[in-house]
């Protein structure tokens, strides 16, 4: 039996798609809780348009990426820390304290998009890479000064 997906199942096909299913299994389980509806001619043109929505929401995520990208690309950071007379933090600087600078800017980016090989433990100024999206890099500056305070 064919049936139209009305939303995502696990194993069997995404939200829109018309897949094949036994029939016991489309009218017991997908139809009656509203993951499936029968694959008539209006649910063929239904499903077109949301493949056509999802790929309009795909190309404005896509949009709204490449703008954060390239805003992130062109802005650097600062952070203040205490650190002794030779430069060694007091403690360090993670991806947390870099995607909190960020956000400081107006850059709302995900601690888990900014990319360090390690913590950042010493004064100077470090390239960090920042990936806010599938296929989307971005190279920022970090400037780690000594705080001013004792």
């Amino acid at each position: 039996m064919k049936v139209l997906l009305l939303k995502a199942v696990k194993g069997l096909g995404k939200q829109g798609e018309i897949v094949e299913a036994n029939e016991g299994y489309a009218r017991n389980f997908l139809i009656a809780r509203g993951l499936g509806a029968p694959a008539t001619e209006g649910a063929k043109v239904y499903s077109a348009n949301l493949k056509r929505m999802e790929q309009k929401r795909l190309e404005k995520v896509e949009e709204e990426l490449k703008a954060l990208t390239s805003r992130i690309a062109a802005s650097s950071c600062t952070i203040s820390r205490k650190a002794g007379e030779d430069g060694k933090l007091f403690g360090s600087v993670s991806n947390s304290d870099i995607a909190d600078a960020l956000a400081a800017q107006g850059l709302e980016v995900d601690k888990k998009a900014v990319h360090l090989s390690d913590h950042i433990k010493t004064t100077g100024v470090f390239t960090v890479t920042v990936r806010p999206g599938p296929g989307h890099e971005a190279a920022v500056k970090v400037w780690i000064v000594r705080d001013g305070g004792k």
